[in-house]
């Protein structure tokens, strides 16, 4: 049944009666969905369930079943082919529905069942509409490989989840000219076309050129509107598989297999993050489900090293983040589990994050939205874990408008607090939330619409300029701190340049020093106290007890890069070290003036450079899987004990929250030299 944005029961409704509903999807179906959604369709948007328990899918099914029978609402679940068990990685499932579901769900009363997945549903995660899913209804199912042979027993598996991943590039054959790509998944494609199997990649070696293959893959297809990564010289993907698994085809690496996913365009165009988790997920299954079928054709089975260098600034920061779920799904489903190794970050001196330690004064400082913003802009400011409510009294007041006040007062059966923001003419142009985050933690969620549109429109926009924030204490006493994060918004190599990076300002915040160097950290001696800091930028999703996380440093003069982000000043009481900083640190820079490392362009024979911790984290990969490939046992205390008696730098002083255990030397098989 098609809907209208028209409807008379499109305006009263709010998604956050939904037990889990996260504040950007209900924001994205709310508010936003004009441009989600088109309008009169019934597009499938790809969402994940988590579950506080296992025990909890049961009636998850059943509860979908009632659903579709009583509203006739479609919704696709995901099953494994030829398994015989639901597609599920511990508490997580993946599932399609459109708008009406979302809408049928906030109101329904039903029956114990619906009520165990109203109350149990501990996060619902929003991704993006995807021409992947276009058309499908009932089961949708990941193949089953079709290998022509397997590479040798003592092998090591390393995949790598990018974008614009040259699958027929040389530096990922073998001597037989060969691809190493064991399997590889272009989620921007129509499901069912999408997947590409060792015998269809190098199906046209013989009597194509790369350019012709990649145009036949639909790689680089001008006919379809959007951008072409592997098109480009410089193609992130490529350059982070070669750091991580790419040899030179004489050496004829044939224990190196790859596995390769190409997240959907859309998805890392949006820097935010907030359609990365579904595809995230669904890759790190499809990597898992693939090694599996290799190790029972005879592979010795070994962790999978898996390479994901994205991520976003804001989330818990304390190993909480909903990627640790699926991480750990996923490494027990694998038949020796996985490395997940993601890069620290390069948002050190963004100003997103401001610490607030004492509200027995109010605290104030401005969030500086840019103009010509054609993204909406995000920002979390997470509360401490405290039984208590009703701790601080928060006021957001647009430029040159009125103040809009919300506390973190929470009444028993009432929603949650929430105000929409209104700029001077009276326009809705944001909304302000509480959410619970955990049993005993909430957060406020603040969702800004884009600061322009292309012209010309009658779409909202915000006002650019100065958003001051305030906060004061409330009824009850705070016992910890808070932490506020300005999402990542800006615009990636060779995307159109359409975010732009908002971000905190206070004027103790020095960025330059007297003899006008920039101020590298906060324990520098002219930076007085500020809540705006430049600590705990690590990656949000790079702070999990099973996730392994890159730092970089300049090779020639093994100081830490400038970028490279810190780690989580918040702790639970069982954590590690490793939730401190970032596990270690790699070459991102060769040098002061030569910036970055040299690694595969997106053609063969070419190389191009790349810089940030993005470039680190695949040679870190690289690093762990020659350790697997020795034999070693793999886990943290070898690699704390590799990086603090390899350190090629040694004697150089680290950063406490940004150097982890110490750094490794640079990790690839490039003989060219720059220094």
């Amino acid at each position: 049944m098609a809907w209208s944005f028209s409807e008379p029961w499109r305006g009263d409704y709010d998604l956050r009666s939904i037990v889990g509903m996260d504040a950007r999807a209900n924001w994205l179906l709310g508010v936003r969905r004009a441009e989600f959604l088109q309008e009169n369709d019934d597009t499938l948007v790809p969402f994940l369930v988590i579950f506080d328990r296992e025990a909890w899918i049961d009636p998850m099914s059943e509860f979908l079943s009632q659903m579709n029978e009583r509203t006739g609402v479609n919704v696709v679940d995901f099953m494994i082919e030829g398994y015989g068990t639901r597609l599920i990685a511990a508490n997580v499932i993946p599932l399609l529905a459109n708008l009406k579901f979302f809408i049928d769900l906030s109101k329904f009363e039903g029956d114990g069942v619906t009520s165990a997945f109203r109350e149990e549903a501990k996060s619902i995660i929003l991704s993006n509409p995807s021409p992947m899913f276009s058309g499908h209804t009932g089961t949708l199912t990941l193949p089953n490989p079709k290998f022509l042979a397997g590479p040798p027993a003592e092998s090591v598996i390393t995949a790598v989840i990018d974008d614009g991943i040259a699958y027929a590039h040389e530096r990922f054959r073998d001597a037989t000219n060969k691809t190493r790509i064991f399997g590889a998944w272009d989620q921007s494609l129509p499901f069912f076309d999408s997947f590409l199997s060792k015998a269809e990649i190098e199906a046209d070696f013989a009597t194509k050129d790369e350019d012709q293959i990649y145009r036949d893959l639909r790689l680089v297809d001008f006919s379809v509107p959007g951008h072409k990564s592997a098109a480009w010289r410089r193609a992130h993907g490529t350059h982070v598989l070669d750091l991580a698994a790419g040899f030179p085809p004489s050496e004829n690496k044939t224990d190196r297999p790859i596995f390769a996913v190409n997240l959907p365009e859309r998805v890392v165009a949006d820097t935010s993050g907030k359609f990365l988790d579904f595809y995230l997920f669904l890759a790190a299954f499809y990597i898992a489900l693939r090694a599996n079928a290799l190790f029972a054709a005879g592979v010795t089975a070994r962790p999978v090293v898996i390479n994901a260098s994205f991520g976003h600034s804001t989330g818990s920061h304390n190993g909480e983040a909903r990627v640790d779920d699926y991480i750990s799904g996923i490494n027990a489903f694998a038949a020796e589990g996985v490395k997940f190794i993601v890069p620290a970050g390069n948002g050190h001196q963004s100003r997103c994050h401001a610490m607030i330690n004492d509200l027995g004064s109010p605290v104030e400082f401005d969030w500086m939205l840019l103009p010509n913003d054609m993204t909406d802009s995000f920002c979390d400011i997470w509360l401490p874990e405290q039984a208590e409510t009703d701790r601080i009294k928060f006021t957001i007041t647009p430029p040159g408008g009125i103040a809009h006040e919300i506390t973190d007062k929470v009444v028993a059966l009432n929603p949650l607090p929430a105000v929409d923001l209104l700029d001077q003419k009276g326009t809705v142009v944001g909304r302000a939330e509480v959410v619970r985050a955990a049993l005993n933690r909430y957060k406020i969620c603040i969702a800004l619409h884009a600061t322009d549109r292309f012209q010309p429109t009658n779409e909202v926009v915000a006002p650019s300029g100065r958003w001051h924030l305030k906060f004061e204490a409330g009824e009850n006493n705070l016992t910890d701190t808070i932490n506020c994060w300005v999402q990542r918004d800006d615009s990636i190599y060779g995307y159109p340049q359409r975010g732009r990076q908002s971000y905190f300002f206070h004027p103790d915040y020095d960025r330059f020093d007297k003899y006008g160097q920039e101020i590298r950290d906060d324990e520098h001696v002219e930076q007085g106290p500020c809540p705006v800091t430049r600590k705990s930028l690590l990656n949000g999703i790079g702070s999990g007890r099973e996730t392994i996380t890159a730092g970089g440093y300049v090779g020639k003069t093994c100081k830490l890069a400038r970028y490279s982000a810190g780690g989580p000043n918040v702790q639970p009481a069982e954590a590690p070290d490793h939730f401190r900083k970032p596990d270690v640190l790699l070459v991102s820079d060769d040098s002061p003036a030569l910036l970055g490392v040299l690694a595969a362009g997106s053609r063969s024979g070419s190389v191009v450079w790349m810089n940030g911790t993005s470039v680190a984290a695949p040679q870190l990969a690289r690093h762990i899987a020659d350790l697997i490939a020795a034999g070693d046992t793999f886990g943290r205390p070898e690699l704390k004990t590799k990086a603090e008696t390899e350190d090629p730098c040694a004697g150089e002083p680290l950063n406490e929250d940004r150097g982890g255990w110490g750094r490794l030397s640079r990790a690839d098989s490039h003989k060219v030299d720059r220094l």
